[in-house]
Order: C-alpha cells, then sequence, then structure tokens
C-alpha cells in the first residue's frame, strides 16, 4: 500500500519549540503540505511562515472558490512550496511531487491521518509525513522510503 512506501518520523517537541520545528520542516526546497485541525490555525500558520520568509498558502473552508482556486495554482507552479491546509479542504487535491506531509495537528480519526499521509502518495521516489504534537504527544513526518514500512522517533530534531 501507499503508507508502506513511507517513512514516519515522530518528533517530541514543547509547546514552546514546536514553531520553530515546524518552520524548520517548512523550509525545505521540496513541495510541503502541513495539515492543521481548524481554518484559523492553517491561516495563522501560513501567514506566520510567509513573514517569516517562507511564502505558504493556505487552504481551508473559509476561502471561497477563487481563492482556493488561485492558492492550489500558486502550489502547484511552485509559486510557493508550502501548503497549509485543513483536512476537509484538502479532500481531492491532486499535486503531483509532494516531497512531505507535516501533521502539524495531528488528527484524531486514524482514516484522516492515512487520506493525509495519501498526499505523498500520489508521487513516485521519496514521501515524508511529519506528525507534530506539543507536550506529551509526538510530531510525524511521512517521507516515501524505497521500499518498506520504516518508523524513526527523535527527540526534537528535523
Amino acid at each position: 500500500s501507499a503508507v508502506d512506501l513511507m517513512t514516519h518520523h515522530v518528533f517530541l517537541t514543547t509547546r514552546n519549540d514546536k514553531p520553530a520545528l515546524v518552520r524548520k520542516l517548512a523550509s525545505g526546497s521540496g513541495r510541503r503540505i502541513l495539515f492543521t485541525r481548524t481554518k484559523f490555525q492553517a491561516q495563522k500558520l501560513a501567514k506566520s511562515l510567509t513573514q517569516q520568509g517562507i511564502p505558504a498558502a493556505e487552504l481551508h473552508g473559509n476561502l471561497n472558490q477563487n481563492q482556493r482556486d488561485r492558492n492550489l495554482q500558486a502550489f502547484e507552479s511552485g509559486s510557493v512550496n508550502v501548503l497549509v491546509a485543513t483536512d476537509v479542504a484538502a479532500r481531492g487535491i491532486d499535486v503531483s511531487g509532494v516531497e512531505l506531509v507535516v501533521q502539524v495537528d495531528p488528527p484524531d480519526d486514524p482514516k484522516s491521518f492515512l487520506h493525509r499521509s495519501g498526499r505523498t502518495a500520489r508521487r513516485q521516489g521519496r514521501r515524508r509525513d511529519h506528525r507534530d504534537h506539543a507536550g506529551p504527544a509526538p510530531l510525524c513526518a511521512q517521507t516515501a522510503a524505497s521500499g518498506g514500512h520504516r518508523r524513526q522517533a527523535a527527540r526534537g530534531q528535523a
């Protein structure tokens, strides 16, 4: 399955260190999708990353269709490499070449976790998924592995 082709990285971090870790994960050169639970969190994170020099587009239910299309086009064209999205807004998007999925706010529902992770499974090669929890929960990132399923854990390191 597609999930078997991913490498899952779990990062344990504190609430204070989480923003720096998310920024580090978002700052790469490849396409990245960062998932949040709420529209507000997606909006806030996209704005924060952009202000820190990491151009990011948001995708959530508070955007009208023109805004969603424009933001998705910016991501597809490479104008921005980071798409910050909620689960519902991301359903049905099909963008090739997604290198990394970061679960900034991991879902409670396993099906949502798999759906988010599947954003990277649409391309061949390496796939990543990072799930990010502050406090006692882990941060996880998923990447495609060249076969087999591997799990790696690190404490606050990307």
